[in-house]
């Protein structure tokens, strides 16, 4: 069983990943961690923009599931066919 879930990236996620947006197939109950797992495995330059050397998702990736953001500790909530996934890197700065 699988699920269709829609990436959508932006800023220096874009240019990264070389494209707006896609739709990846996923196993049915993949966390939001593994959905980023596996587009740094598809994209490899999305890789050192995603993730820290050790592997633990960068602390300046924002994600937003369906419109809402979703908490680093939170990155272990399951998927759902359908949803959507804004990627953003954090914005900083005055």
């Amino acid at each position: 069983m699988s699920i269709d879930v829609t990436i959508q990236y932006h800023n220096i996620l874009r240019r990264g990943a070389g494209i707006n947006a896609e739709q990846v197939r996923l196993p049915a109950g993949s966390s939001v961690a593994e959905a980023l797992q596996q587009l740094a495995a598809t994209r490899t330059t999305l890789r050192s923009l995603l993730f820290t050397g050790e592997g633990d998702v960068a602390s300046h990736v924002v994600v937003f599931r369906n419109s809402k953001i979703v908490m680093h500790d939170q990155f272990d909530v399951q998927l759902a066919d359908g949803d959507e996934l804004k990627l953003f890197p954090a914005v900083s700065g005055g």
